[in-house]
């Protein structure tokens, strides 16, 4: 018989006419049977149940019957005979599931089938049914049987019932998850379903397994991850015992060049280098290698920048600056060593055989390399990782400690080259220590610098006590020994210092006498952003003298619009960021003290003749037209609404809405910072209300009572005094002040309303019009001469006329001084025209006509200059002569505040 194609096993064992077959599923049976019966998600994922034998099953009776006392006569199977009716069993089921899908069949078989015994453990089928039926027995009897009852199987009915109750399972898989989620997270049908009764009530269990689960996979990970990490130790260690190869003290050279020449190679990755110049450091026995290894491990270390993070991870810049220090230790120690930039490139081979011939006495002493670079890099590394953390995040505070580390290195650099007497390193030093005192409390610097002088010099280091403490010190020493560069930036941290300690007039003086504004354009990105940075502490610190012009000047460089540069470098590569919200802020209310005054004094002006701050202006543009005004928002909003009340004269509100800003609690200083900014400004409202009243009230008033005024504003009647006075002495204000009656004395000035100052608008425009008119005119006539060929130069004409050679520069030029060609008479005489042969001073000149001395011959340049200007009278346009009229009229109608301003 050919061999058939198998179909798939079914999902439950094949039923038998016999009873043992239908209570043949077991209890891991019935779960499996529950999840595939229940709709939702898991019915098309329904895990195949677990394999059991029948062998197994039947097995276990026996063992169940043997227990209760029944018969023992099913213990005469052996061993031997189980695995062989096991073998048999499966070749059974196989070829049952492969006739069960065939049309018809054998006749022959259908009868071998049916005599086959009911379990390969009976010979014939009558001790197959007494079997059963033992079975049966067995399982009413006992109810510890190790399938338990035939009430927990599942049949194809219960299946059906479950399906009548949650819905028969949909076929699209979207639809079955969601009915799944349903059941999961409303009505909590599939997590019972799941779980099983015994945890049904108890979701304290339920909960508690699931933090026990998750935390036994959390440890299983972390195992996991130390073996991985173990393994890669291993075979990094292996791959830097290859590199290697046999390491003893005197080939420590030679094993370090190979090292090197090996970094950056694909074949041995980082920690390969760092493993192998570990070992070198061990075994190194003197102190200028230990240094050459120690910088080779610092420079490694740095080299875990990834281009995935924006600074370098902590363990590592750890591990840099423990190296660097283990290396300023060794040169303290050996003050023999001289590490420079400037030293003899180093001769390995060389010092390794003189060290073999001579002892360890024959060492070189100087090394090249850069000291004070690798505590550069390190510095920089430290500010990359504080700019890039979060202000907020526990890892910020955390970093912050490092600076007593980067402090002490600088310190200690700061001795040592000095005492080597490399001016340029020490300057360097000197630098960055600069930039991390110049922006601190003078407090807080005072204590850093104690606690690492001090414990340097009790370390036995006497040249850290006499390191430069003071901003004033470190920038005097800068201004004098350093380069270009590094002057540029000491002057720049000195001012921004002189701004955050108050001192304006001192920051704004060395910043104007040092010229930067001219050049620093040219300078470096970092370079520019310090400068920028200098400016708007100076605009912030102006501002808290209540100084609104020279705050205006100093912040509109980096916040008038389209300066959108300036504005992003004001962050670059710093920590500590400016609050851009800030100097917003600043900026928008400076504006108010300088632009409300004028635009009281010039209510119809618009902002056409003289704009402070465009920002300003378009802003307070943007509220005017907004009809419904609700209220603010946001800074800028605050900002406006104080304007606007500021102009109508009303300092209260001006100066409640500017308390309001959240912001000035960042000026810096603290609560009393803040509280002496409202204070200020309470006095600039009072003081720009009483200017924007006193303009309004010059249109329509005679006289000012300057008590009433002082009541008015709650301002003292001295300081009302003298700014009535500025007012009068700037020109803004005309009149006078009568002291013994306390008056304000205002002179007659009648103002234009809008629809005069209209009329003067469009009159303006009309006059520029009719100019432009003119010169379009005159340039028409200009082409249409030279078409005609008739176009006359201003200093001659066409030069030469009609066959006249020199003529152009001739022409009307004959009738002053003779010309040069062309009518050439005049007083030098004579005519010279194309193709004469000779030329007689003062007389008659062949085959050219006539000319005499002293004759003037302008017979043909006057009519043409007259007829140019009958032309240029035909071709004025009637709009000229309107618009003159129009201009006289308006004139002729001015207002007499216009003909004074005039």
């Amino acid at each position: 018989m050919s061999r058939r194609q198998q179909p798939a096993r079914p999902a439950h064992p094949p039923s038998s006419s016999s009873d043992a077959a239908t209570s043949s599923s077991s209890d891991d049976d019935a779960p499996t049977s529950s999840r595939a019966a229940t709709g939702g998600f898991f019915a098309s994922a329904a895990s195949k149940p677990a394999k059991i034998t029948k062998s197994k099953w039947f097995a276990s009776k026996i063992r169940s019957d043997s227990s209760s006392g029944s018969d023992s006569g099913s213990d005469e199977t052996s061993s031997e005979e189980d695995e062989e009716t096991s073998s048999e069993e499966e070749e059974e089921e196989t070829d049952a599931s492969s006739s069960s899908d065939e049309e018809g069949g054998d006749d022959e078989e259908k009868d071998a089938k049916k005599k086959k015994p009911a379990h390969r453990f009976l010979k014939d089928a009558s001790g197959a049914a007494a079997k059963d039926s033992d079975a049966d027995e067995s399982d009413e009897e006992s109810d510890d049987s190790y399938f338990g009852s035939d009430s927990d199987t599942t049949t194809d009915e219960d299946e059906r019932d479950d399906d009548d109750e949650l819905g028969a399972p949909p076929a699209d898989p979207a639809v079955r998850r969601l009915r799944w989620v349903k059941e999961e997270y409303l009505t909590g049908t599939a997590a019972v379903k799941r779980t099983g009764p015994a945890n049904q009530g108890d979701p304290v269990a339920i909960a508690a397994a699931a933090a026990a689960a998750r935390e036994a996979a959390a440890t299983a990970r972390g195992e996991a991850s130390a073996a991985r990490a173990r393994a890669a130790a291993e075979k990094e260690k292996d791959l830097a015992d290859q590199l290697l190869g046999e390491v003893n003290v005197n080939n420590v050279l030679e094993k370090l060049a190979e090292v090197s020449m090996a970094r950056g190679k694909k074949t041995f990755d980082r920690e390969t280098i760092v493993i192998a110049l570990e070992r070198l450091l061990a075994v190194a026995p003197l102190a200028f290698q230990k240094v050459k290894i120690l910088l080779a491990l610092a420079s490694c270390h740095f080299d875990f920048l990834s281009s995935a993070s924006a600074y370098l991870p902590h363990g590592h810049w750890k591990a840099a600056a423990g190296r660097l220090t283990a290396v300023l230790d060794l040169l303290n120690g050996n003050r023999a060593l001289s590490l420079r930039e400037d030293n003899e490139a180093d001769d390995d081979e060389s010092a390794a055989e003189a060290i073999q011939e001579h002892g360890d006495s024959a060492a070189p002493v100087s090394i090249r390399g850069s000291l004070v670079g690798l505590v550069e890099r390190l510095d920089e590394e430290y500010l990359k990782a504080l700019a890039a953390i979060e202000l907020t995040a526990p890892e910020y505070a955390d970093r912050l400690r490092d600076e007593v580390v980067v402090y002490d290195q600088l310190v200690r650099t700061e001795a040592y080259t000095q005492r080597l007497g490399d001016a340029d390193a020490y300057s360097r030093a000197v630098l960055r220590r600069l930039e991390h005192v110049y922006n601190k409390p003078l407090a807080l610097v005072a204590a850093l610098h104690a606690h690492v002088v001090g414990n340097r010099v009790s370390h036995g280091e006497p040249e850290a006590a006499a390191a430069l403490v003071s901003v004033q010190d470190l920038a005097a020493h800068l201004y004098a020994h350093a380069t270009d560069r590094l002057r540029t930036r000491a002057v720049l941290c000195h001012v921004t210092h002189h701004a955050l300690q108050g001192r304006f007039y001192a920051a704004r003086d060395m910043l104007l006498m040092s010229g930067l504004q001219e050049h620093i354009r040219s300078a470096d990105i970092a370079t520019q952003a310090l400068f920028n940075r200098s400016l708007a502490y100076v605009g912030l610190c102006a501002f808290r003298l209540g100084l609104m012009r020279e705050s205006h000047a100093a912040l509109h460089e980096l916040l008038a619009p389209g300066n959108q540069v300036a504005r992003e470098l004001l962050n670059h590569g710093q920590y500590i960021a400016m609050n851009l919200e800030l100097l917003e802020a600043v900026y928008l209310t400076a504006s108010l003290v300088l632009e409300v005054p004028y635009m009281a004094a010039h209510p119809h002006d618009a902002g056409k003749r003289r704009v402070l701050s465009k920002t300003f202006r378009r802003n307070f543009e943007a509220l005017e037209r907004n009809a419904f005004q609700g209220p603010p928002e946001n800074t800028r909003d605050h900002i406006m609404v104080a304007a606007k009340a500021t102009l109508m004269g009303d300092w209260k509100r001006a100066a409640a809405m500017l308390a309001e800003v959240r912001v000035w609690k960042q000026m810096g200083g603290g609560e009393a910072t803040a509280v002496a900014v409202r204070a200020m400004l309470l006095e600039k409202c009072k003081e720009t209300a009483l200017v924007a009243w006193v303009h309004q009230l010059a249109a329509c008033a005679e006289a000012m009572s300057l008590s009433d005024l002082s009541a008015t504003f709650a301002l003292p009647t001295a300081k009302v005094q003298a700014l009535v006075a500025q007012l009068i002495v700037t020109g803004e204000l005309a009149g006078k002040i009568d002291g013994v009656l306390g008056l304000v004395l205002v002179a007659a000035r009648p103002a234009a309303n809008k629809v005069q100052w209209l009329t003067h608008q469009v009159a303006d425009k009309l006059l520029a019009i009719a100019d432009g008119h003119d010169k379009i005119v005159a340039a028409r006539a200009t082409a249409e001469a030279y078409a005609r060929g008739e176009f006359q130069h201003r200093d001659g004409g066409n030069r030469g006329g009609n066959d006249r050679r020199g003529g152009g520069r001739g022409g009307n030029r004959g009738d002053r001084r003779g010309g040069r060609g062309g009518n050439r008479g005049g007083k030098r005489g004579g005519e010279r025209r194309e193709g004469a042969s000779e030329r007689r001073e003062g007389g008659e000149r062949r085959d050219g006509g006539e000319r005499r001395d002293g004759e003037r011959r302008d017979g043909e340049s006057k009519p043409r200059r007259d007829q140019q200007q009958r032309d240029s009278e035909r071709s004025k346009s009637p709009a000229r002569a309107a618009t003159s009229n129009t201009t006289s009229t308006s004139s002729a109608s001015k207002s007499p505040a216009r003909a004074a301003r005039e």
